[in-house]
């Protein structure tokens, strides 16, 4: 007790050191915080069970209304689609392409398949009919070789301007074609039934058609192909039941075809059941949808 009074009254008696480094009792001690960004070291809690629960829940609900958002897609395309070539039966509209085309004949279609609308729709569909694919560049380049290989027939069947047309209208290895590149009918139907040796069906709204070649005759079991002309704009394959009524023959084959092809109207004649009806002055033509 004495030696700590004698140090408070004289200091210097004691034998207490100052401390050589200053020491910070206050305040945190630097580079502390990042030590407790560590998640390790977080206070947070983790998700209870009852919070695992609902955020499952939700995510379920997610994927739940976006499949009934995708299902409901799927039906609005299927209501305005057609066939192709790679889906199995009749699973699409053939009702949607029956009410665009004359009763008459439209139900007598047992099977509709939807082509590509490029500018090439025409003949990809009768590159279709015929079971050659997809190959339209060939239809055309055969349509071609047709007119130009008879070309005194066809400057009967048209006249040498419009024959000329129609070979440049056939000229055409771009896709999307171009308008004027695009297939017409009925100018283009004796050239198909003719080349390919086939009878032609065109059904459309405002004309329906039988067409025939023009010189050759029938082969043994005679082959007929059909298209269809819809939404004003669009040619699709058809498939018409055996034996079902044809519309009017194409009345310039009459006038024009060769001797030997007379056997191709006895073939069809019986199914025909309207007589030859006069041509409009404007042809179908094959407008897509770009």
């Amino acid at each position: 007790m004495k030696r700590k009074l004698r140090e408070f009254i004289d200091p210097s008696c004691s034998k207490t050191v100052e401390p050589l480094v200053p020491m910070r009792l206050k305040g945190r001690p630097k580079g502390s915080y990042k030590k407790f960004q560590d998640d390790t070291k977080s206070t947070k809690c983790d998700p209870s069970y009852f919070e695992h629960i609902l955020a499952m829940e939700s995510s379920q609900s997610e994927e739940n209304k976006m499949k009934k958002v995708t299902k409901l897609n799927a039906r609005k395309r299927a209501r305005y689609q057609l066939r192709t070539p790679s889906q199995d039966g009749n699973l699409f509209m053939s009702s949607f392409v029956r009410e665009q085309l004359p009763s008459l004949f439209s139900e007598h279609i047992i099977d509709v398949v939807d082509v590509q609308g490029d500018g090439h729709c025409g003949f990809r569909a009768i590159s279709q009919g015929l079971n050659l694919g997809k190959d339209w560049m060939h239809v055309r380049n055969n349509l071609q070789y047709e007119i130009l290989n008879h070309a005194t027939l066809y400057d009967h069947v048209y006249d040498a301007n419009r024959r000329q047309q129609l070979i440049d209208s056939l000229d055409c290895t771009i896709t999307p074609a171009p308008v004027e590149k695009w297939m017409s009918l009925p100018d283009m139907g004796l050239v198909i039934a003719s080349f390919y040796n086939v009878a032609v069906v065109q059904l459309s709204r405002d004309q329906c058609f039988t067409f025939l070649p023009l010189h050759s005759i029938p082969p043994t079991e005679p082959k007929l192909i059909s298209i269809g002309f819809i939404n004003g704009n669009h040619f699709v394959a058809l498939t018409l039941r055996d034996n079902c009524p044809l519309p009017p023959l194409f009345s310039p084959w009459k006038r024009f075809h060769e001797e030997f092809a007379q056997p191709w109207e006895s073939t069809y004649m019986s199914r025909i059941i309207l007589p030859p009806t006069s041509i409009k002055n404007t042809s179908v033509i094959g407008l897509e949808d770009f």
